[in-house]
């Protein structure tokens, strides 16, 4: 088992957002029986810490992605192999290279950059192959999203059919999604 998948969650810290009840432990089994790495955004705030920490639990190989800034305030863990780089723009590219898919928990403005970054390479042909996406969507977090993404493919802005992009409710329903994964 080679495969690796990049996880896009909330840094901020878990007491400050309305996703202490997202299920951490149930996310982390499903995708430490899928993949065997864990890229991520490199920090030790927030869901994204949460589920690495809980996938490293596993056995899993996590990947931490950050700009020297993160490292100096002390807000990179000790437990992952860190690869720093010199920007956020360099820690999309090094986040969305070598990975089989992209897990969107709920996050904010850094979660959808990095999110919309992969799909504006698709879509402008800077990337050749899209990367399935699947979003945990948590008491309906994704659900605007999902409208919108419906509406942009209805107006001819989006072309859906290009991509795969699954908006699940439970670990149930993710690890059924990525089951059918090649």
């Amino acid at each position: 088992m080679s495969r690796a998948v990049t996880l896009l969650a909330s840094g901020t810290h878990l007491d400050e957002t309305r996703f202490g009840d997202v299920p951490v432990e149930a996310i982390a089994d499903v995708l430490a029986a899928r993949f065997a790495t864990m890229k991520y955004g490199g920090s030790n705030l927030g869901l994204m810490f949460a589920v690495a920490e809980a996938f490293a639990r596993r056995g899993g190989t996590v990947i931490g992605v950050y700009p020297p800034w993160l490292r100096e305030e002390g807000y990179v863990p000790d437990f992952i192999q860190r690869v720093e780089v010199p920007s956020l723009g360099k820690r999309k590219e090094e986040l969305l290279s070598g990975v089989d898919a992209l897990l969107c928990l709920p996050g904010g403005v850094g979660t959808l950059d990095e999110l919309f970054t992969h799909l504006a390479q698709v879509s402008f042909r800077e990337r050749a192959e899209p990367l399935p996406v699947f979003f945990y969507d948590h008491h309906g977090y994704y659900r605007p999203l999902e409208l919108m993404f419906h509406m942009m493919g209805e107006s001819g802005a989006f072309v859906p059919e290009r991509f795969t992009l699954e908006f699940l409710e439970t670990p149930h329903h993710l690890a059924r999604a990525l089951s059918a994964l090649r």
